[in-house]
């Protein structure tokens, strides 16, 4: 989860890396980042897959969801100039549609930043309620 939030931050500030490095850097950045994003997630795939069918079922995943979703999808098709300019007509202005495209956009990473919060606060009454103690932690907790 951590590398897809950096890959979006370079994404998002490719016009500030296109001044200080060049057109594009931002890829430069992003895909060592997914390719090791990927190769470790092959390497723990089985303890992966375990822990997304666990977050599966929470609220944060719904979240999670909608958030990427408002973000990556919806605020794309809804930034879309032929949409602006057939809705404005001959009043189109540029940066009124960037400013809406924004606006849908910071909502999404809203929802992904208060999905991961509750992530965060699930992992840790989780850990602190003992269910994600291995065994020997729990004996030794309880004095045996």
């Amino acid at each position: 989860m951590g590398a897809f939030f950096l890959a979006s931050l370079f994404r998002e500030t490719d016009g500030l890396l296109d001044c200080l490095l060049f057109h594009g850097s931002w890829k430069a950045f992003v895909f060592p980042l997914v390719a090791l994003a990927l190769a470790i997630s092959w390497r723990n795939r089985r303890e992966l897959l375990t822990e997304i069918s666990r977050y599966i079922s929470t609220n944060a995943c719904g979240l999670f969801i909608g958030g990427g979703m408002t973000t990556y999808l919806f605020s794309r098709f809804f930034g879309r100039s032929f949409i602006w300019e057939h809705i404005m007509r001959e009043n189109y202005v540029r940066n009124v549609k960037n400013a809406a495209e924004e606006s849908i956009e910071l909502l999404g990473y809203i929802f992904l930043f208060c999905a991961t919060v509750e992530l965060v606060l699930l992992a840790r009454r989780t850990l602190v309620g003992g269910a994600e103690k291995n065994p020997a932690e729990q004996v030794a907790a309880s004095g045996k």
